[in-house]
Formats: C-alpha cells, sequence, structure tokens
C-alpha cells in the first residue's frame, strides 16, 4: 500500500498544469473557470482518504428554513448523483464533495476526479440555480481568490 504524501499531491497538481496554495501540512486551494462560473477547490490529504471540496458550488443559499421544497429538491439531485454528493457547510453554501481512498489515487485517478468534479460543477450549478430561482431563493456565485 502507498501512502501518499504532501508531495504526491502537489506533483499531481503541477503536472495536471494547475497553480495551487498550500494551506497547511495537509491542504491545498486550487480551483478553475468552468462554462458557468468559477469553482475553488479544496484538496484535504487526510489519514486514509484525499477529500477533494468545491468550496462553494453555491455560496450563501439564504432562507433553506423558508423553502423546505427546495431542500428537499436538492436531496433528490443528490440521490442521483454518481460519485460526488452536495453538501450543505457551516455558511450556507453548497459544496460538491469527492472522497478518494489514498492507496487507489494516482496521476490517472486524480485527473479523472478533476474531470468528473469540472463536469458536475457546471451541469450542478446550473441545475441548482434553477432550482433556487424556481423557489424563489437568494444565492450568490463565487468568484477564485
Amino acid at each position: 500500500m502507498t501512502v501518499l504524501s504532501a508531495e504526491h499531491i502537489e506533483t499531481f497538481l503541477s503536472d495536471y498544469g494547475w497553480d495551487f496554495t498550500p494551506q497547511n501540512n495537509n491542504s491545498w486551494m486550487t480551483g478553475w473557470e468552468g462554462t458557468v462560473g468559477s469553482y475553488p477547490l479544496n484538496i484535504v490529504l487526510q489519514d486514509t482518504l484525499v477529500s477533494f471540496v468545491v468550496r462553494p458550488l453555491i455560496d450563501d443559499v439564504t432562507a433553506f428554513e423558508e423553502s423546505p421544497e427546495l431542500v428537499a429538491d436538492i436531496l433528490k439531485l443528490n440521490h442521483d448523483l454518481k460519485l460526488v454528493r452536495l453538501s450543505l457547510d457551516e455558511n450556507g453554501d453548497i459544496c460538491l464533495c469527492f472522497d478518494s481512498f489514498q492507496e487507489a489515487l494516482s496521476f490517472e485517478s486524480f485527473s479523472n476526479i478533476l474531470g468528473v468534479l469540472g463536469y458536475y460543477s457546471d451541469v450542478l450549478t446550473s441545475e441548482i440555480t434553477e432550482l433556487v430561482t424556481l423557489h424563489g431563493v437568494d444565492s450568490r456565485r463565487p468568484t477564485l481568490c
């Protein structure tokens, strides 16, 4: 079993051609500009997992408590997703998450994960924005730092 190090993740990011900023020994910020918006990506190397979190996918969706129908629609959308999941963080931001076992992460699988996140980020941003509009809830799109 290969144990990934911070150097592995940084090499993967460099080989992929992305700029990144180390946040600490086990966390990096990067991101990209998609067709629908900007997507900040946090990568965290944990004991057994590598977590990829697009945070925020949609930021500050207010009034969730005022629209249980919106929450239900997003939960249904989350149920239908493959490989990724949606989450709501402590700031009320909708995040897109992907976790991989360290031992399964090669440069090829790393590249595939970024491709999956790129695809779903644009698709889900559009779908969630439509749901937010349908339910009359306010939200903002993030910008890259």
